[in-house]
């Protein structure tokens, strides 16, 4: 007899795991960050999961959302980061699970940042609660923050990490794209850039030629180097060559907190 997702989701390993995830997720508290959780998709289309909230994970894959969020080859994504506001607001599946979620056990106002590696992608998932609406710009204003927790994170709960990839679970093929890549939500997110005026002057206090700045758009509209490339009609090496300049110019750690730190509102 065939297990469904949710059948399997309530007997994985990350259920036993939670208060390890809590202790390790504990410095995250001063900052308002009462939920964190740790996802990640290979190209085999298994999955493993690590979260400080059991029940939050049981809702999102009951309501099968990771169709939505989760469905598509490695290559299609890239080091990024969406508050979940913005993901529920272009797909009512995904909203329904976040209400859910918010509702049931009080976890809200969140934001996933995308981290793209060879043959695996992982998504790290950190939230508060239904009352604390400020923390969408404090995401936003701390990327920097986010991408320390996260490397804190990796070098310290190697086991569970170790453990969690042997417990992989099969998801199986949704037939649809992620939603956290598709069109409509690079449409949707594009308003977060700032106005040229803004920009511009922005672009002048850290020194960010015009070339950069093409390429940082690019970037915030969802293309890859490969695609930026073409587009611009230069080599895929001076595309890498420009965004680690936006990384320096910026002083950020991360090519995805640079585009944060520049563009967004």
């Amino acid at each position: 007899m065939n297990m469904s997702i949710s059948d399997v989701i309530k007997k994985h390993y990350f259920t036993t795991a939670q208060q390890d995830m809590r202790n390790l997720a504990s410095p995250l508290k001063q900052y308002g960050i009462t939920h964190f959780a740790k996802s990640s998709v290979y190209g085999d289309n298994h999955a493993d999961i690590l979260t400080t909230d059991v029940k939050a994970s049981n809702i999102f894959y009951d309501m099968h959302c990771y169709k939505n969020l989760f469905n598509a080859t490695i290559d299609d994504y890239s080091d990024s980061a969406f508050l979940w506001d913005d993901l529920a607001s272009t797909d009512n599946s995904i909203k329904d699970s976040f209400k859910s979620i918010a509702n049931d056990i009080n976890i809200a106002n969140g934001i996933t940042v995308i981290k793209k590696n060879n043959n695996v992608v992982d998504f790290y998932h950190f939230a508060t609660t239904r009352k604390i609406h400020h923390m969408n710009s404090f995401y936003l204003n701390n990327i920097d923050l986010l991408d320390s927790y996260i490397l804190y994170f990796n070098d310290t709960a190697k086991n569970l990490l170790k453990a969690s990839y042997e417990n992989r679970i099969y998801l199986p093929n949704a037939g649809d794209k992620s939603i956290a890549i598709s069109e409509h939500f690079k449409k949707h997110t594009a308003s977060r850039i700032r106005s040229d005026n803004n920009l511009f002057h922005l672009a002048r206090f850290y020194n960010i030629s015009d070339r950069e700045l093409e390429c940082a758009m690019q970037i915030a509209n969802g293309n890859r180097s490969k695609e930026i490339a073409i587009e611009l009609n230069i080599s895929i090496r001076t595309v890498e060559k420009h965004l680690l300049a936006l990384r320096k110019k910026t002083g950020s750690k991360s090519l995805c907190q640079a585009i944060i730190k520049l563009l967004w509102k």
